[in-house]
């Protein structure tokens, strides 16, 4: 599958996100709508295959937070 986003734009996304203490960070535009087109396009790629995508956080996620 290709994808909008490159992986060092992707952790470079990251690592605004992870640094940022407001809650807002900046990032290009062109950055946010790959990530969001990149994000359509794997949805609808796992969809095809049979998955269902459920809103919320990933199994790896709720477990650490249930501890």
């Amino acid at each position: 599958m290709k994808l909008y986003t490159s992986d060092e734009t992707f952790r470079g996304a990251h690592l605004v996100a992870d640094k940022g203490r407001k809650t807002s960070v900046t990032i290009r535009r062109s950055t946010l709508l790959n990530l969001l087109m990149d994000h359509s396009r794997m949805v609808e790629f796992l969809e095809r295959r049979g998955e269902q995508i459920e809103k919320g956080k990933p199994d790896g996620d709720d477990a650490r937070s249930q501890s």
